[in-house]
């Protein structure tokens, strides 16, 4: 194999030594060139690996090595604030992370890493040590690399992996201005900005700092990063905010001596309410003042050369992606020159600068982006744990972090993995993971405008229907005071809300008598119809995306639909569940008890008093308390759930058997199984009632000869006059039904059909399914009415979800 036919690697670090790994299980030749004297040396950092990372190299052979490393798992994670109290506490860390993504987070010695990634290489006599680079060359079909002491390296392409001091861009850059002027952003590397100082290192033996306990400190222009590692070690992350940001040559370069100012400084600060920094400090192995560069460049390569790793992309070191990153940008490298090798069926050294400049640019176009928000995403989270902003710094440490529970907590850690990239040639290990990857997704997610754009008109639409509903939904000012406007409302309870319950009371008694005749059919049906959004609210009640969402308080809703009508609360619900944005699929979990207790609460809570307001036989004043009741139905199913949810709970706590712990990997899919079945049957026990009211209504109003589908659904006066001049108070309370239940129907179908395309922008279904379920949806208004299809569609939602929870 030629020398001309290989890649030049410059730096074996993470970068370097991961893509070397990659090249050899491609059969792609490669020279590494590291200027240190050893592979691995005792630079004294850390490295956490992340899900994202981890796959990737578990396709190269390497997870189950790190396995092997010396580990200590994070049991804990706390948000602490300057005196070292705890805020909010997370618990399984490293399990749940796991159980959700397939790969636990992982932080041990960097150089216990590079060492293992040197070792998992076959040819080793392929890394060249002690080779610092002065110069390079582009030399007629190949280029050359000339170290320090004068030895010449050729290749047919270098890839510069040598971090943020890049000797590589910089000679890269040079050629980039003297042979295409304007090819790379005057001044960029002056533009390079650095808004924190860090401390980091590693200890040993720390008296009083709990083994796999991670610590995250928030306060006042600087903010920690803690971590428990393996062998008693603890790795440490102080981050110090520069009074203003600094800028390219500008940036400081710190000595020994401002590493003893800055200890001094923060020796007293507090880690935990046991520990200071200076007591960590003082059981140093190794640690480093450093500035922190935070930079995505523009161009990431010129001709045969091109820049990864920290030399191309550099993150704030909170978020812990820079070395996954690294990875992440080695694998899209080394899919661009495989596809290109099986494009020409030849290697490296066939290949010519155009190909070149495909292969950098398709890794470019891979990454660039993702690059960018995750290096935000890091900035973001030092700017709230550094008090950048007080009051968001504030309200998310003292309010949102501890009410937001675990599944925010692990919501935010995980979006950045999902979307990470891999090797495409080899194959992923399969492991068990309740979030798929996204390029493990039925179909590609969509991106760009088009989401914007659904989402705009999506929203205009239910804005549309609110404002329809303010113009059509008109009860007379005068005449509800009594039942039917011929026996009075004299119970006891007719005098509450100043009147307001009276008049409802008194709306409700026309369509009860049948006056006019449709509408006692159009009340049946209507409240038949009534139990999808109640079951519905209930559900998206206890889901636990929505714990710090209005969508949490379904009693809200059906307290305003009583009040107001379903034709402004459905499209206001669905306007809210828009705006939820992306959720994970284990964010729309609830637990095996809720979904247990839903259907018992909605039969009890809502079922009994509608049979009960609608049977036939009672004498006015039973009639009137039973409709009295029915008010409160919608709000008896939420507490109903509450209540049964917590009498389940303490059952199964006193008939207890052994087995898997609560919390572990099989009893968390167990939980989900027998909470998606409960939820199933559901849905189609409440579809299957309405289905057959609307069966049974549709045949009536065929059949019959007092009535038709138009007067039960759609015979309505213009929304847009005035007035209407209807006969009688009973055909006004009958229009205002109509069109509670035309607007809420219009709601439900174009809110089932958004979420519908929402699921297939997310590429949680393929092209197909979504075009059949949307057919499905405008079928469903037909055959078996909006109620039934908006839970038969609840229900295909289920089933699509946790398809996504079982795939490996």
């Amino acid at each position: 194999m030629s020398d001309f036919d290989r890649v030049v690697i410059v730096g074996g670090g993470v970068a370097g030594l991961t893509l070397a790994n990659m090249l050899e299980k491609l059969d792609i030749n490669y020279i590494i060139l590291e200027s240190h004297s050893e592979i691995a040396p005792a630079v004294g950092a850390s490295i956490g690996l992340f899900p994202n990372g981890l796959r990737i190299l578990d396709q190269i052979g390497c997870y189950e090595r790190v396995l092997a490393l010396p580990q200590r798992l994070i049991t804990t994670s706390h948000n602490r604030n300057s005196q070292g109290k705890s805020l909010s506490k997370i618990s399984n860390v490293s399990e749940q992370l796991e159980i959700r993504h397939g790969y636990p987070v992982l932080f041990f010695d960097r150089q216990w890493l590079l060492k293992l990634l040197y070792d998992n290489l076959q040819h080793k006599e392929r890394v060249a040590l002690g080779m610092k680079v002065a110069k390079i060359r582009l030399v007629g079909g190949s280029v050359q690399v000339i170290t320090k002491d004068g030895q010449v390296v050729v290749g047919s392409m270098i890839v510069g992996a040598d971090g943020v001091h890049s000797t590589v861009r910089d000679e890269m850059i040079r050629l980039g201005n003297t042979l295409r002027p304007g090819y790379f952003p005057v001044g960029e590397p002056e533009r390079v900005p650095c808004f924190y100082r860090c401390s980091f290192g590693i200890a040993q033996h720390v008296p009083g700092y709990a083994n796999g306990e991670l610590n995250r400190i928030w306060a006042e222009n600087w903010s920690g990063l803690i971590i428990s590692g393996p062998e008693d070690r603890v790795y440490w992350f102080l981050f110090d905010r520069l009074p203003k940001p600094k800028y390219g040559s500008n940036i400081p370069k710190y000595t020994k001596e401002d590493e003893a100012e800055f200890v001094k400084e923060f020796w007293d600060k507090a880690i935990t309410d046991k520990v200071t920094f200076g007591q960590i400090y003082s059981k140093k192995l190794s640690s480093t003042l450093t500035p922190l560069h935070e930079m995505v460049w523009k161009k990431w390569f010129f001709e045969r050369i091109i820049l990864l790793g920290d030399s191309a992309h550099k993150p704030n070191p909170i978020s812990g992606q820079g070395g996954n990153g690294a990875i992440e940008s080695v694998a899209e490298l080394v899919n661009a020159i495989v596809r290109m090798r099986d494009a020409k069926l030849g290697g490296l050294g066939d290949f010519d600068e155009a190909d070149f400049e495909k292969i950098f640019s398709q890794t470019q176009s891979a990454r660039h982006e993702r690059e960018k928000y995750l290096i935000a995403d890091a900035h973001y989270q030092q700017y709230l744990s550094a008090h950048e902003n007080k009051v968001m710094s504030k309200l998310f440490m003292n309010v949102l972090g501890p009410l937001g529970g675990d599944e925010m907590f692990f919501s935010i850690l995980g979006k950045p993995f999902i979307d990470g990239a891999r090797l495409e040639k080899l194959p992923i290990p399969s492991r068990n993971r309740a979030v798929p990857f996204n390029d493990e997704l039925p179909a590609r997610p969509l991106s760009g405008a088009i989401g914007q754009v659904a989402t705009g008109c999506f929203s205009a639409g239910m804005l549309s229907l609110i404002w329809l509903a303010s113009k059509s939904m008109r009860l007379p000012a005068a005449g509800l005071n009594d039942w039917t406007g011929l026996t009075a409302i004299s119970r006891p309870w007719s005098g509450l809300g100043g009147g307001l319950f009276k008049a409802i009371m008194s709306a409700f008694s026309y369509p009860l008598e049948g006056q006019p005749p449709a509408s006692r059919v159009q009340l049946i049906y209507f409240m038949t119809h009534l139990a999808a959004p109640i079951l519905s609210y209930t559900v998206d009640g206890h889901r636990a995306c929505n714990r710090l969402h209005p969508l949490s308080l379904p009693s809200v809703f059906l307290g305003i639909m009583q009040v107001l009508g379903i034709g402004y609360v459905a499209p206001t619900h669905a306007l809210l569940e828009a705006a939820q944005g992306d959720n994970l699929p284990t964010t729309r979990f609830i637990s095996p008890e809720t979904s247990e207790a839903l259907l018992p609460a909605l039969a009890l809570g809502y079922g009994l008093p509608t049979a009960l307001m609608l049977a036939p036989g009672f004498t006015n004043s039973v009639k009137q308390n039973i409709t009295a009741i029915w008010q409160f139905s919608p709000l008896f199913v939420p507490a109903l759930t509450s209540m049964w949810r917590r009498y389940i709970g303490r059952r199964q706590s006193r008939q207890q058997v052994p087995g898997p712990e609560k919390g572990d990997a099989s009893s968390q899919r167990k939980d989900v199984a027998d909470a998606t079945q409960a939820l199933k049957r559901e849905y189609l026990w409440t579809a299957g009632v309405q289905a057959a009211v609307h069966l049974a209504t549709m045949a009536y109003a065929c059949f019959g000869r007092d009535m038709s589908v138009a007067d039960i659904f759609f015979r309505v006066p213009s929304p847009f006059k005035a007035t209407w001049n209807l006969p009688d108070t009973g055909s006004q309370i009958a229009t205002f039904l109509k069109y509670d239940f035309g607007i809420a129907s219009c709601a439900w179908l174009v809110s089932g059909l958004y979420s519908t395309w929402d699921l297939r922008r997310r590429g949680y279904v393929t092209t197909r399914e979504a075009a059949k379920a949307a057919a499905g949806i405008c079928l469903g208004q037909i055959l078996v009415g909006p109620g039934a299809t908006s839970m038969l569609l609840a229900y295909w939602q289920e089933v699509t979800y946790a398809r996504l929870s079982t795939r490996k």
